[in-house]
């Protein structure tokens, strides 16, 4: 029992540290700014596929950038779509640097976005490339907001995302659930360890991008245009990686629209965990699923081996709460409005259990994307 008492004290401190070291990032991040006004040859790309009954609000969004024209060149690259969306984005833009591409899939069948993107970066001109996603809605001064975070030894700026505001109780919930990953993002690329971002809101020099072989080495993952690429940078080079905490980068998306949709966007997310190159961080993501884990198979183990055990249980559930509490109050005004906030203890319930069967099925199991049945 000693041995079972220690190793959940022990992935209940490693937990807690986590969070707050997070925390003392945010803060680190809130009080950054740009450095520099250069004006800096820009590509946006924004992968598509079968967005049609909402690319047209993006569309809106890019046509409404306030970057000099001479300076910005937009691509969209059609991952195979089946839909209208590529008339959609003729009939809308009225960008003059923009075209359309489209994506050859490669002979793997998994890693279809970063096919796509990668095929845009290579026929971009762009000094620095931008990602979006094509169901996503930016405001006018976001790219000039990023830009200005570049100097000389800045490889990469991940910017804010969230939820638009819904009336739904579990859009709602959604809404606060991924502002705290936002934050999370931020807090440790400000405590120097990157891990968290999104192909929403990221920037990256293009130079550096192929320095590293860009996308070589993980066409055969389905997802981690993102967070591996920012992985990589942080491993194999010495530039920095910074966020962007200003409301003017802020970028919005929608919210999953039932629960099987958001389940599948998080196995995606999960999927790519054991496949970070740092053996340190897979380490403590594994810590961080047996903290959720032991939530889950507390309540049954402790009628077997002793009801004792359901203080270490209280134990968990109220470090969670307290110390995520900390870091999700920091996103109030910026992410969510703050009346939001009352929610706060149906999404920390509704988080125990999703993140602990995304993270088994991520790594065991399919899950469905933009039409496509796929695996890690």
């Amino acid at each position: 029992m000693i041995f079972i008492y220690s190793f959940i004290s022990l992935i209940v401190l490693h937990y807690v540290l986590f969070i707050i070291s997070a925390k003392r990032g945010i803060l680190k991040i809130k009080n950054s700014a740009g450095i520099t006004e250069e004006l800096r040859k820009v590509t946006v790309i924004i992968p598509f596929r079968n967005e049609e009954d909402i690319i047209t609000e993006n569309v809106r969004g890019i046509n409404n950038i306030d970057y000099p024209l001479e300076y910005l060149e937009v691509i969209y690259v059609n991952d195979n779509s089946t839909d209208d969306s590529e008339n959609c984005i003729k009939q809308n833009i009225t960008h003059q640097n923009y075209r359309i591409i489209n994506s050859i899939e490669g002979s793997n069948g998994r890693g279809f976005k970063k096919l796509a993107i990668e095929q845009a970066i290579n026929v971009s001109e762009g000094e620095i490339i931008v990602l979006t996603d094509a169901d996503c809605f930016v405001p006018p001064a976001w790219i000039s907001t990023v830009v200005s975070y570049f100097d000389d030894e800045t490889a990469m700026v991940s910017g804010p995302v969230t939820f638009e505001q819904q009336n739904n109780f579990f859009e709602k919930i959604q809404k606060l659930e991924f502002a705290g990953l936002n934050l999370m993002g931020a807090g440790l690329i400000g405590i120097g360890n990157p891990t968290i971002c999104s192909s929403a809101n990221l920037a990256f020099k293009k130079s550096v991008f192929l320095e590293i072989g860009g996308y070589r080495d993980n066409l055969n993952l389905s997802s981690g245009d993102d967070e591996l690429l920012m992985q990589k940078i942080f491993n194999n080079t010495s530039h920095k990686i910074k966020f962007c905490f200003k409301k003017s980068a802020l970028v919005f998306t929608r919210a999953n629209r039932s629960l099987e949709e958001f389940t599948n966007q998080r196995i995606r997310w999960a999927s790519k965990g054991l496949f970070y190159k740092n053996s340190s961080l897979v380490f403590k993501l594994v810590l961080i699923f047996l903290f959720y884990f032991n939530m889950i198979l507390l309540p049954f183990v402790s009628f077997m081996i002793g009801i004792e055990l359901l203080w270490f249980l209280l134990l968990s559930v109220c470090c969670k709460f307290v110390v995520e509490y900390l870091v999700i109050r920091e996103g109030k005004e910026f992410y969510f409005d703050s009346s939001l906030m009352k929610l706060f203890l149906p999404a920390q319930i509704f988080q125990i259990p999703y993140i602990a069967y995304a993270a088994v099925a991520g790594v065991f199991g399919g899950f469905k994307w933009k039409g496509r049945n796929l695996k890690r």
